[in-house]
């Protein structure tokens, strides 16, 4: 199968990050971060793993116009507040 997708293409070597050696608390909130793919500009992208302990709630400006974010929640339940064009929707 890897035929059909052409030649192996050479580059830096593959990095793997442990998120348990990364993870830090960078505020006094109940957030704790770990940068998983530090922000690479030429492809505008950036990963971080996120723990929210139990209580944790955050309010915070809009993102520019063309951001997208993801988010998977991989353990848990995550309620959100969505606040778009005088819009507001909850999950």
């Amino acid at each position: 199968m890897s035929g059909l997708l052409g030649p192996a293409l050479s580059g830096p070597p593959t990095v793997f990050r442990n998120a348990d050696a990364l993870r830090e608390q960078p505020t006094q909130d109940r957030m704790l971060v770990a940068t998983l793919f530090p922000f690479n500009p030429t492809l505008g992208f950036e990963m971080f793993e996120l723990t929210l302990l139990p209580g944790y709630e955050r309010y915070s400006e809009p993102h520019e116009p063309g951001v997208t974010e993801h988010v998977v929640v991989i353990e848990g339940k995550w309620k959100y507040l969505l606040m778009t064009s005088g819009k507001n929707w909850q999950g």
